[in-house]
């Protein structure tokens, strides 16, 4: 089977932050899942999208080859590698049906030439999981899996978009396997802002869209949520006793754990709520979902303005002051994650406050995003305790929406403030964020290959290794 070219746009080979990963993926053959359901690494295809500008077509067992659009790549032998999909807490590959695929269904379906490249340590195993908030499965299974299949531990490479890129961390004690910060949905966003549109009907807007709306606004605050779980419920139910006009979306039928009634559910109310505030806050929540009540943002019309940025209606922003973003959970600090609902604000360029992880915020200003903290107080972001960081953050909603007038407006003050903190914030998506999240991924997982590693400790004076490197590595350094 011949290789899938994609070639890279000039626009992403000439940027000088991008230059030497770029470098990176074309020394690379990437091969495919066999079993793929069609559902392709994330990080995989957002990457082919966005460097080679049209819609990932990869099935299974395919091979991948970035070329350059400016010199020719010699047609030789390249670091293989093998990058796989997971979905489950369990290592699984997660099908549209509800069919789950095992990681070692999938290895046992490879072609015997991927599977003796991966056994005799010349491959990298690239396990993405760019697309979930925690890690996948525990790290005792994945080195069950290396050992069944003879896969040296030191050649796997794990994705995850909360760990920290700028350093490989071991996954485990007892396993060399490397975790790798890596966000899809980052590379996803910055496509949609900066790249070509690789499909007729996705979103384009200006970065700071919302910030530039009209001064007068129809709603107090706006808050869009996906997916259901217990804290959305009780921030919803919360909201919907307010006085202020605002613009919700709750699908009662998507919760994705902790099913209503059952005791988890009302044991992660109790952890978020205050203690004089568990009996209302269960009491509000049961109320709510036992209504009727229908929270569903109707679409445009028009398909290229329906959703943005993964269910951002954008001109419902345009008519709001405030974002009320919520996480799944309220959990404690990641090492290294960024918010993509809190990017996604930011890119909108209207305030927000955050219901969710503890220093998500702060980790934004680290980043050097303007969060518009003369606007909005957000010490609730370092509180440790879960219900102490809810309460924080619906008083700073409660203080916020205290200042608005009724219908709500910004000054001309006010509004000059969000355009230019959205000129700020486009030019570190621009450069800085696609660094961190683009570059350093593929630089990581370039020196993380056996190959590469092999051919650096003959450099650094282990020669008894070079008589076992191939000849065509050397030619990359």
């Amino acid at each position: 089977m011949k290789p899938i070219i994609a070639t890279i746009r000039p626009e992403i080979e000439a940027n000088p932050r991008l230059h030497e990963a770029v470098d990176r993926l074309t020394q690379l053959e990437i091969h495919c899942d066999a079993k793929d359901f069609g559902r392709p690494a994330p990080l995989l295809a957002n990457l082919f999208e966005l460097v080679a500008g049209r819609p990932f077509e990869a099935g299974p067992s395919a091979r991948i080859r970035f070329e350059s659009a400016d010199h020719v790549v010699p047609d030789g032998p390249r670091l293989p590698v093998l990058w796989l999909r997971i979905d489950t807490a369990r290592g699984d590959l997660g099908g549209i049906s509800g069919r789950r695929i095992s990681l070692a269904e999938r290895l046992d379906a490879l072609s015997n030439e991927v599977a003796g490249l991966l056994a005799s340590g010349r491959a990298l195993l690239v396990l993405d999981c760019s697309h979930r908030g925690e890690f996948p499965f525990p790290a005792e299974d994945m080195v069950r899996i290396a050992a069944r299949y003879g896969i040296p531990m030191a050649n796997i490479a794990v994705l995850n978009p909360h760990a920290a890129p700028l350093d490989a961390a071991p996954v485990h004690d007892e396993a060399d396997a490397t975790l790798l910060g890596a966000s899809a949905g980052i590379l996803q966003l910055w496509r949609l802002l900066f790249g070509v549109r690789v499909r007729g009907d996705e979103f384009r807007a200006p970065f700071g869209f919302a910030a530039a709306g009209p001064r007068n606004r129809r709603f107090h605050y706006i808050c869009v949520n996906r997916e259901a779980s217990a804290l959305r419920a009780t921030l919803v139910a919360r909201l919907l006793e307010r006085p202020e006009r605002g613009l919700i979306s709750f699908p009662k039928d998507r919760f994705q754990r902790n099913m209503p009634g059952s005791e988890p559910f009302r044991t992660e109310i109790d952890q978020i709520s205050l203690y004089h505030e568990r009996g209302d806050n269960h009491a509000r929540v049961e109320a709510f979902l036992t209504t009727k009540t229908s929270l569903v943002i109707e679409p445009p019309s028009n398909p290229a303005a329906r959703w943005g940025f993964d269910l951002m209606p954008a001109e419902a922003l345009k008519q709001s002051m405030l974002q009320v973003l919520c996480e799944p959970q309220m959990g404690g600090p990641e090492p290294g994650g960024l918010s993509e609902p809190a990017l996604k604000a930011i890119v909108a360029g209207l305030p927000f406050v955050l219901f969710g992880a503890q220093g998500a915020v702060e980790r934004l200003r680290e980043a050097g995003f303007d969060v518009l903290d003369d606007i909005v107080d957000h010490t609730y972001d370092g509180e440790a305790d879960p219900a102490a960081r809810f309460a924080g953050a619906y008083e700073t909603l409660e203080n916020f929406l205290a200042f608005q007038g009724r219908p709500p407006a910004m000054t001309v003050a006010e509004q000059d403030r969000l355009v230019q903190a959205a000129a700020h914030n486009r030019l570190v998506f621009e450069g800085p964020l696609m660094e961190r999240w683009f570059a350093r991924p593929i630089d990581r997982l370039y020196h993380r290959h056996p190959l590469v590693r092999a051919t650096h400790a003959a450099q650094t004076g282990l020669d008894g290794l070079a008589p076992y490197i191939p000849s065509f590595v050397h030619a990359h350094h």
